[in-house]
């Protein structure tokens, strides 16, 4: 038996950093928008007939052995996926291989995405009932566990459903909202969006982390940026629901000017080259996803001027992937 497990990695559109826990609940009701890629994360396990776990991440090209799940190593190299077997002990042994299918440092939340993915492959090895949103939470937990600092939760729920997404963070706890499962305006979207990668961050300054920190030290520019930031993601909300995509670019593109504003290094000169020959060839936003420094970025063009756009993006030096809506979110098979 073969078990094979596919999750898609999200581009952040609006909200991003306020899924952070307590983040939200300081602010209220807060919302992230993102979308999630055809960039996946994948992981394979094999049965063995002995108690022996092997894991494989074959894009870093490490790999841990252990006679049970218990002896892993939790602060190895792959003391991430050693967390989650840990948590999830196989009733057998197994091989485990692992892969993401992006350029390492992309800020496409390709460690929670294959967090999801591995969580589904054991419960399919295990035979357990975990509903989706438990799964996500007991990632999150185990992801902030290994991270030391608080994780956020928008990646997984983007892994999790797939297609373009809205989760919001009330105190009652989060809940996914699927903003539209209408094909065409989906493919008018695909259209306009371009996703490229803009370098590994360089800088420490650029976290998620820094962000929150500043909100809780009471740093009233940051408190103000991520207050607007908070209702960007509102009206970003509203506008996809009305299929205003008009909206949507101006939105992403006032995201981005707030957001580069808050920590230092959030964005750097070769980004903003970047951005500026996209803008130059017709693009009416772009934004870097994640923190920030480097990574992958979002940029939105109209239909007629993307492959000028994308041109223009290669040149300034970053490389445009080749990827569109994932319209599923993580799958499972079994062979």
């Amino acid at each position: 038996m073969l078990i094979k497990a596919i999750a898609p990695m999200r581009a952040d559109l609006a909200g991003g950093t306020l899924d952070i826990y307590p983040l939200h609940v300081f602010m209220h009701r807060a919302v992230s928008v993102n979308v999630s890629l055809t960039l996946t994360s994948e992981v394979t396990i094999e049965p063995r007939d002995d108690s022996r776990i092997v894991i494989v991440s074959e894009d870093l090209g490490v790999e841990q052995s252990a006679p049970g799940a218990d002896a892993l190593d939790p602060d190895g190299p792959l003391g991430f996926l050693a967390r989650i077997v840990r948590f999830y002990p196989p009733k057998q042994g197994m091989v485990m291989h692992t892969k993401n299918n992006v350029p390492k440092g992309s800020g496409l939340g390709a460690s929670s995405t294959l967090l999801i993915a591995v969580s589904h492959a054991l419960q399919a090895l295990n035979g357990t009932d975990y509903t989706r949103d438990q799964l996500i939470d007991t990632g999150c937990n185990i992801e902030a566990e290994f991270i030391q600092v608080p994780a956020g939760k928008q990646d997984h729920f983007g892994a999790t459903y797939g297609g373009l997404s809205a989760i919001h963070f009330e105190h009652a706890g989060n809940r996914h909202e699927r903003i539209s499962g209408d094909e065409d305006f989906l493919l008018a979207l695909d259209e306009r969006l371009i996703v490229s990668f803009a370098g590994a961050p360089r800088f420490s300054g650029a976290s998620n982390w820094n962000m929150f920190k500043a909100y809780v030290d009471g740093d009233a520019q940051a408190r103000e940026h991520l207050n607007t930031i908070k209702r960007i993601a509102d009206d970003m909300l509203k506008a996809l629901r009305a299929r205003d995509l008009d909206a949507f670019a101006s939105l992403l593109d006032e995201e981005w000017r707030h957001r580069r504003k808050i920590a230092p290094g959030v964005s750097t000169p070769e980004i903003e080259t970047m951005m500026s020959a996209a803008q130059a060839a017709g693009a009416l936003a772009c934004k870097i996803c994640g923190a920030g420094g480097g990574g992958c970025m979002v940029t939105v063009a109209p239909p007629e001027k993307r492959d000028a756009v994308r041109a223009a993006l290669n040149a300034a030096g970053a490389r445009v992937l080749d990827c569109a809506i994932s319209r599923t979110g993580v799958s499972v098979t079994m062979v």
